[in-house]
């Protein structure tokens, strides 16, 4: 069971990082086709999670059985947490995801530019976003600029390194 859940949990994370970084590139034109690739993809990563659950099935013995639960509890529960996470912050965070949410709301499903801009308000989404990196402490205001803070300039220069790395190119 453990390592069904740590094998489910290997598959999805490595679906999103392919996916999201495109290392895997899913182009379509109709949501179908988009649909298909995503479950061709994810029938890959099943197969290859189907090996890694054969390949660990052993791997789990490192820990004996009167091992504190919490160590358990880490192994089982720490992948699942970061898939959480992933998929709350795609929820909550992405500009994209809420445009489609007020698209399919709208009647008839369809919004003007004008309308979207209507129903989400960039200065509304920047004010959220700042605000964020202030109380997060990313950033600090001083008279009426804002400054990075340590923990910020940190956090940029990590973020700017992984975009170097997965070749994300400039801007947001």
């Amino acid at each position: 069971m453990v390592t069904g859940v740590l094998a489910a949990s290997f598959v999805l994370g490595l679906h999103y990082v392919l996916v999201r970084f495109r290392v895997v590139k899913i182009s379509y034109t109709h949501r179908a086709e988009k649909y298909a690739a995503h479950v061709r993809l994810l029938g890959g990563l099943g197969v290859l999670g189907l090996g890694v659950f054969f390949a660990c099935h052993w791997s789990l013995t490192f820990l004996p059985a009167q091992a504190p639960a919490s160590l358990w509890a880490v192994l089982i529960f720490a992948p699942l947490f970061f898939i959480y996470m992933t998929f709350y912050f795609a929820m909550d965070r992405s500009v994209q995801e809420r445009m489609m949410i007020e698209l399919d709301s709208a009647p008839e499903q369809e919004l003007d530019f004008e309308g979207i801009l209507r129903v989400y308000d960039p200065d509304t989404k920047f004010r959220n976003e700042i605000d964020g990196m202030l109380d997060e402490g990313f950033l600090r205001v001083e008279g009426e600029s804002y400054v990075m803070t340590p923990k910020g300039q940190l956090y940029a220069r990590l973020a700017r390194w992984a975009k170097r790395v997965l070749h994300l190119g400039e801007g947001g």
